[in-house]
């Protein structure tokens, strides 16, 4: 238990603390006085401890001397033992090597505990003399000089012993050593005599090895010649029997060999065949074509006014060795037909039989070609185009291409009798344990029948057809038995409200071309704000159609509707130019629903007398194309009329700017009120007599012109109801000064000002 503290009081405390201030006081007096003389001991002390490290660094060397000569004895002796003993004495090196390290290390151990007990007497000597300096002169004294005696005898004893240690180190060495030779010498003595021991044994071994080989080796060569006689009269015996088999194998190889030969390069063809049946277009890049293909020069041709360049051999559609031309003409001076369509033709090389439709094309032109080619010349276009237009300006290449759209070709090919036979029979025989024969049964079956039937000798021709524009054809005729089907056509035309804006009096708003009941090229034109002439808030709607085209239908717009019967002579438009207002047909969502109902219509259509040209054939040449200036009294009609009409067809409700045709041109199947009237009172002309034509011309007004004959004639303005352009009034000539003045107006008006300007054209 610690002690139980003492209470004092606050005086008690006032009275201890001055008392020790008191004290304090004292001693500071005191060691104030003796610091003087306390200073002059220490530098004393200072100067014995520096002899004290003098005696140490002495002691030190003497040390290290004792340890060099030491260890210079023992290296000198080591080498001495190492001369003596030479290459045996390896043992004896490693434990004088040993012995070497042990007495350094004791070397070290007592310098270490020298060194030890040196650092711990210092200490403690400093120890002492702290506290002898804070007790009393007197006393540091005596003590300095009781460490000086006591270090000096350490120290002689240190030396003592130092030195007598060193005597036993080499004693103990010497004595190692000497054991360490004489054993190492019974040791060598006694492996030599064992080493000579083994190796006479070793001697006596091996002569009785060397006798068995050699009885071992004779009887093996005795073993061998025996051997080598019977193979050599065994290979003797089978020589002949190897050679017969070997010529037979050889022979029957060299046959099956030329028959597969003759397979792969029959298959290979068929492979080509059938690969290049699928190649429907074949196209030829010419790079660096700005370099490589450029205009021949007046001076560089001399015979031929055009260079030519050939592509490389190509299959494609069932025909071999196609080849493309590409010939580019100079200009020539007079100027040729055609010059200024083209510098350029592509012709097609093809082989003897092949008969084919095809298309040739430079760059984006093409033209559509058929030919039967006879191997010698070349078929080809017409003057295409100018190459330089047709040059890819990116990669400065040209394509030069080849469609292959059907090809007839008839080729010939010899009788060739088959006579299979199965690679492995011989070797299926000999497996089943069979005899095998020496020719093949299915060989000797096939020579055996000459009794039998025998076909002719001959060739077959094989017509290989290829059609790749099957698929466009079936197309067509889908499209066109689609378009039979068609009645009813509706095109719905949207923001009404805004058609009068965009589109003043005599512009129109036209569909796109449809087919319907049969009759392709149709088209339905709307004009929102009237055709030339009409009555002012009426719209007109007519029908587009090509010549040869009787139509019964019935035009609508919105609620509003019309018939519509008339036989188109020419391509040109029918319907009613005062149709209805244009607030009548608007439906409440702002569009305009134009409906054609077809009830019925056909078509006829002309062909010309062009047949082809034979030789000796007496027509020109324009007779053979069939465009001769007279009319052709023979002619070819054919009527194509809509079966069951039950499809609808819907029209894109889309913007188009179609503007009115030639003022001086009415369109076909329009005619006016005075018409009408004319009818009336008879003074029209006959419906047989067509514009522009002899008849129609002399009854113009004198002073009048053939332009003035062919523009509608008007009372003040031009109102029209119905399209008729075969009827010309004789009687309307009273306003055609007027009208002729606001005829020139018109026309020195661009057809397409403003309305570009207002909207694009959209289809």
């Amino acid at each position: 238990m610690g002690k139980k503290p003492i209470l004092v009081t606050l005086e008690e405390f006032s009275e201890l603390k001055a008392q020790l201030q008191a004290q304090i006081g004292r001693l500071q007096k005191d060691f104030q006085a003796k610091v003087p003389a306390c200073e002059d001991n220490i530098s004393q002390l200072q100067v014995a401890k520096g002899e004290l490290a003098k005696d140490l660094e002495v002691a030190k060397a003497a040390t290290q001397r004792v340890a060099e000569d030491a260890q210079a004895f023992a290296g000198a002796s080591c080498r001495a033992l190492e001369q003596r003993l030479g290459a045996q004495m390896g043992e004896l090196k490693n434990e004088l090597r040993r012995s070497d390290e042990e007495l350094q290390k004791e070397l070290r151990q007592l310098e270490e505990a020298s060194r030890k007990t040196l650092s711990d007497e210092l200490h403690v000597l400093c120890e002492r003399l702290d506290q002898d300096i804070s007790e009393v002169r007197s006393e540091m004294s005596e003590s300095v000089q009781k460490c000086k005696e006591h270090f000096r005898v350490e120290l002689q004893k240190l030396c003592e012993l130092l030195a007598a240690s060193i005597e036993d180190n080499k004693q103990e060495a010497l004595r190692k050593t000497a054991e360490f030779l004489q054993a190492a010498k019974s040791r060598t003595e006694t492996s030599l005599q064992e080493e000579q021991q083994a190796r006479a044994a070793q001697d006596q071994r091996f002569a009785s090895s060397e006798a068995e080989i050699w009885l071992k080796l004779e009887r093996l060569g005795e073993l061998i010649d025996e051997t080598g006689q019977q193979a050599e009269e065994h290979l003797a015996a089978s020589n002949g029997h190897l050679d017969q088999k070997f010529s037979q194998a050889f022979t029957l190889a060299d046959q099956r060999l030329l028959a597969l030969d003759d397979t792969s390069t029959r298959l290979r063809a068929g492979l080509c065949e059938v690969q290049n049946s699928y190649t429907r277009k074949v196209t030829w890049v010419i790079r660096e074509a700005s370099k490589k293909i450029k205009r021949p020069l007046l001076d560089d041709v001399k015979i031929q006014p055009h260079v030519s360049w050939f592509s490389p051999q190509f299959d494609a559609g069932g025909c071999h060795g196609l080849q493309l031309e590409l010939q580019v003409f100079r200009i020539q001076d007079p100027p040729v037909d055609g010059q200024e369509v083209g510098d350029c033709m592509v012709y097609l090389w093809a082989t003897k039989g092949s008969n084919l439709v095809f298309k040739l094309g430079l760059g984006g032109k093409c033209q559509l070609l058929e030919k039967r080619f006879n191997g010698r010349v070349p078929y080809g276009t017409t003057r295409l185009c100018f190459f330089a237009d047709q040059i890819n300006k990116e990669d400065d290449t040209l394509h030069v291409s080849c469609e292959i759209l059907e090809a007839l070709r008839e080729l010939e090919a010899p009788l060739q009798p088959a006579a299979p036979q199965p690679p492995d029979w011989r070797k299926a025989l000999e497996e089943q344990g069979k005899p095998v024969p020496e020719v093949d049964p299915a060989v000797a079956a096939a020579g055996d029948r000459s009794n039998g039937p025998q076909p002719l000798e001959g060739q077959l021709f094989y017509s290989m057809h290829i059609n790749n524009r099957l698929y466009d054809q079936v197309k067509d005729q889908v499209e066109s038995m689609r378009c039979r089907l068609v009645k009813t056509v509706e095109w719905r035309i949207e923001k009404a409200s805004m058609l009068r804006r965009c589109f003043p009096p005599g512009e129109a708003l036209s569909s796109t071309v449809f087919g319907a009941a049969g009759i392709e090229q149709l088209q339905l034109v709307f004009y929102p704000s009237g055709y030339t002439g009409a009555t002012e808030g009426f719209c007109s709607l007519f029908l587009n159609a090509p010549a040869g085209v009787t139509m019964k239908c019935l035009l609508q717009a919105g609620k509003e509707k019309r018939d519509a019967n008339h036989v188109f002579d020419r391509p040109g438009a029918f319907g009613r130019t005062n149709f209805c207002q244009l607030e009548s047909c608007m439906d409440e969502d702002d569009t305009i629903l134009i409906r054609l109902e077809v009830t019925e219509a056909h078509q006829d259509l002309v062909a010309k007398l062009a047949l082809p040209p034979k030789p000796g054939d007496p027509r020109n040449l324009s007779q053979q194309e069939g465009v001769a200036c007279g009319p052709v009294m023979s002619a070819v009609k054919l009527r194509r009329q809509g079966n069951v009409l039950e499809d609808v067809k819907v029209l894109p409700s889309l913007w188009t700017v179609k503007f009115a045709d030639d003022p001086c041109q009415r369109p076909q199947g329009y005619h006016d009120f005075n018409e009408f009237r004319s009818e009336k009172t008879g003074t029209c002309l006959s419906a047989s007599v067509p514009v522009g034509s002899a008849t129609a011309l002399a009854r113009v007004r004198p002073g009048t012109g053939a332009r003035d004959a062919m523009r509608p004639k008007t009372a003040g303005r031009q109102k029209l109801n119905e399209s008729l352009p075969s009827f010309i009034d004789g009687q309307a000539d009273a306003s055609s000064l007027g009208d002729r003045a606001w005829l020139d107006a018109t026309l020195s008006r661009p057809k397409s000002a403003g309305m570009l300007r207002r909207r694009p054209k959209a289809l």
